[in-house]
């Protein structure tokens, strides 16, 4: 999608894996921010001074020291004087983690060094970034599995779908797309399977927990429950729920309790904080930042940890853009991407609009420190939006 300077690398949810989501980037005083002006990248600081003139066809934030820039159409890496390090060299490339950066040439991925230098050749047919020292690649036997940052393999090469690693373990399935009975479980960073491959469903940890589910042996075929385990694979939270890909986020998590059919939000001791309303539907809720999306109809608002309604429920629930369904964001900056009338805005926690309802869309870069907004339907006008509302951006 011209203009987006969006990768996705193998972060598809394949099956019942959920995968973990990358943490936003904090918002330094010294950060440098791509700036656009007319067709051309550069960097400006926060108070919009230009560091870096706006002379490459797009740009990125910086990773470890260095941010991608594309001349042409390609590549390269520059440092924060604006010194190219690494020549426009490759069709695709990724931010650095871990001192490694992902770069594509003839239709495979590999990693370079912060010089360029190749480290891991160019032979996957998916990778994910590097965390906990290991990343995530497809083998061209279409196997998942995992390498560490000099490319040595450090897991078996069997599994049909693997997640990122999160707080020290990645979820593994064993078990095709559409294999009516796979079989999900652990690994940690040195590729053993520390948790046995024997749940129907998996996601992966946070705040120490995971949901995972078990096929019923008392119900119908096709019945399944989950709970949550522990790092050690013991059932910490009963298997009463049904399977949602929703994890712990701020100690609290969204629920289905199957028995009798009741959306509940539980904490990580299993006891029920907050219950659907009158008010407000919780299905699918999470919190960021003290406050949770909820519903109503096709209306969307607010609430915080006690389930008072903070912001309003007088957002649209989603927008049909760019082909695909844009829904109303979680707040992770301190502000919220939000739909109203088919035009999309931002508001801070408060619900004070920071931006006149203008954009299409927000496309994919959650962990970006600033948020990404397309000013036109083909996304080819685009631009970063500050906390406060300001556009890092000029026609």
């Amino acid at each position: 999608m011209k203009g987006t300077f969006r990768l996705i690398i193998a972060l598809v949810v394949l099956g019942s894996v959920a995968l973990c989501q990358l943490a936003p980037a904090p918002i330094s005083d010294d950060l440098l921010i791509p700036f656009r002006k007319g067709a051309k990248w550069g960097f400006s600081d926060l108070s919009r001074k230009i560091v870096i003139p706006p002379t490459y066809d797009r740009t990125s934030f910086f990773s470890e020291g260095l941010a991608r820039v594309k001349k042409g159409d390609k590549y390269g890496y520059i440092d924060r004087s604006g010194k190219i390090v690494v020549q426009p060299t490759w069709l695709l490339s990724g931010d650095f983690s871990d001192g490694r950066a992902m770069i594509y040439e003839k239709s495979n991925y590999g990693f370079i060094d912060p010089a360029g230098k190749v480290i891991v050749t160019a032979s996957f047919k998916e990778v994910a970034p590097f965390t906990d020292g290991r990343a995530r690649v497809r083998f061209a036997d279409r196997k998942f599995g995992f390498i560490d940052t000099n490319g040595v393999e450090i897991s078996k090469r069997r599994y049909d779908d693997a997640s990122m690693f999160s707080e020290g373990l990645a979820v593994v399935r064993v078990g095709a797309d559409g294999d009516e009975n796979p079989k999900y479980g652990y690994i940690d960073t040195s590729g053993t399977e520390v948790i046995p491959l024997e749940y129907q469903s998996a996601a992966s940890f946070a705040d120490g927990v995971a949901q995972v589910s078990k096929r019923s042996e008392t119900e119908r075929r096709f019945m399944y429950y989950s709970g949550f385990i522990d790092k050690f694979g013991k059932t910490v939270i009963p298997f009463e729920y049904g399977w949602s890909p929703w994890v712990f986020s701020e100690g609290l998590a969204f629920v289905n309790r199957k028995d009798i059919a009741e959306d509940q939000i539980i904490d990580i001791a299993g006891n029920v904080v907050l219950k659907n309303t009158a008010a407000y539907n919780i299905a699918g809720t999470e919190f960021h930042g003290g406050l949770a999306r909820v519903s109503l109809g096709k209306k969307i608002g607010y609430i915080d940890r006690t389930g008072k309604i903070v912001i309003r429920l007088i957002y649209d629930d989603q927008q049909e853009t760019l082909g695909r369904e844009n829904m109303a964001k979680d707040f992770v900056r301190g502000n919220a991407a939000v739909w109203l009338n088919g035009k999309l805005g931002l508001i801070d926690r408060s619900g004070k609009r920071l931006t006149p309802f203008k954009y299409t869309s927000v496309p994919i870069g959650w962990n970006d420190p600033l948020i990404y907004v397309c000013v036109n339907s083909s996304c080819s006008i685009s631009g970063y939006v500050g906390p406060d509302g300001t556009e890092y951006f000029e026609p």
